[in-house]
């Protein structure tokens, strides 16, 4: 994992973001595209549903999101 800059995190979420944002969607829909994309929770390991990510590259998702002005997974229980 340690291989992965925040560039490398911030050009492949542009360009997921490109591909899968549709402000048409529900939120349900979605959260639901951006859990089944590990995007979700990055920080969470892989066999738990995340991506592994440490705390400067799951940084770097939220400032992408937030970035692109588009709705952040859900927080909390």
């Amino acid at each position: 994992m340690s291989d992965i800059t925040t560039a490398d995190v911030r050009a492949e979420l542009e360009a997921w973001l490109e591909e899968n944002w549709d402000p048409d969607l529900t939120v349900l829909q979605w959260w639901q595209r951006l859990y089944e994309d590990r995007w979700s929770s990055p920080a969470m390991p892989v066999e738990a549903g995340g991506r592994g990510y440490g705390r400067d590259l799951t940084s770097e998702v939220s400032t992408v999101l937030a970035e692109a002005n588009v709705v952040g997974p859900p927080t909390g229980l």
